[in-house]
């Protein structure tokens, strides 16, 4: 798992094209089986029991109250390995594109498992029932446990729900602020931490600064300027919260990694 959780403001996004299957199954100890070349993502979760898992030379144990995320195309074995029978719903879909950054890779000992028991218990019901929209359904519920996933591991990766909650206030305050000047301590203070310890927790949420966090807030408006056609640089500078034109036009690309003349 990576050190760090990189979220942008605008936030992760992954539109489900197609569900390939949603299946519950109970197999005995010794049962083994493989994956690999699969053309479609797997989410699951175990209700029982436990197995051995084998991905591109790493083991490890899976059990009840785990919930497995594989990416396409990814290669595996397993082997259940517990006497009582191992449980599980496995949901496999497909995607618009491909899913970048993500950070629920293999195995997530997850801390509400009752809720994404009743999540993966709903999917399997709509789906097997194939009763009106079912299909509709089944995709949102997906999307559900998927946003459910990630949002257990950064909460994971930050250490407390609290504080994901203060540095999302914080992302909420600056896309609805960025207009104005703000500063790093302004921020702090609105997390309730202190800048140091709010600039630590802060980069590990959103894997940058809060200030190149903020500047990428900016640069987007000011894209959205420059469509118009309707404005000076000075003009843009100044409508998203740049202090002067030289230092937008150098933050922009940075950003951009071309000027705001030749974007």
């Amino acid at each position: 798992m990576e050190n760090y959780v990189q979220i942008h403001h605008a936030d992760t996004d992954i539109t489900i094209t197609e569900t390939e299957y949603v299946y519950h199954m109970k197999r005995p100890q010794g049962f083994t089986f493989s994956k690999g070349d699969q053309d479609y993502y797997i989410v699951a979760m175990i209700l029982g029991g436990s197995a051995q898992y084998r991905v591109n030379k790493n083991t490890f144990t899976v059990q009840k109250g785990d919930v497995l995320f594989f990416r396409k195309g990814t290669h595996y074995t397993a082997k259940v390995t517990s006497k009582d029978p191992w449980e599980h719903i496995a949901v496999a879909f497909r995607i618009d594109g491909e899913i970048g950054d993500f950070p629920a890779e293999g195995v997530t000992k997850v801390s509400h498992s009752n809720r994404f028991a009743e999540l993966f218990g709903q999917a399997y019901s709509v789906w097997s029932g194939c009763g009106f929209g079912y299909k509709l359904q089944t995709k949102a519920l997906i999307h559900q446990i998927l946003f459910s996933l990630m949002q257990e591991n950064v909460s994971y990766m930050v250490g407390t729900d609290t504080a994901l909650q203060a540095m999302k206030n914080v992302s909420d305050y600056m896309e609805q602020n960025y207009r104005e000047k703000i500063t790093v301590q302004e921020l702090a203070e609105r997390s309730g931490y202190s800048a140091s310890h709010f600039a630590r927790v802060f980069s590990k949420v959103y894997n940058t600064s809060p200030i190149q966090y903020l500047n990428q807030i900016r640069i987007m408006h000011a894209k959205n300027l420059l469509r118009t056609g309707q404005y000076t640089m000075a003009q843009i500078a100044q409508e998203c919260g740049f202090s002067n034109v030289y230092y937008f036009s150098r933050c922009f690309k940075q950003i951009t990694g071309t000027t705001p003349a030749k974007w």
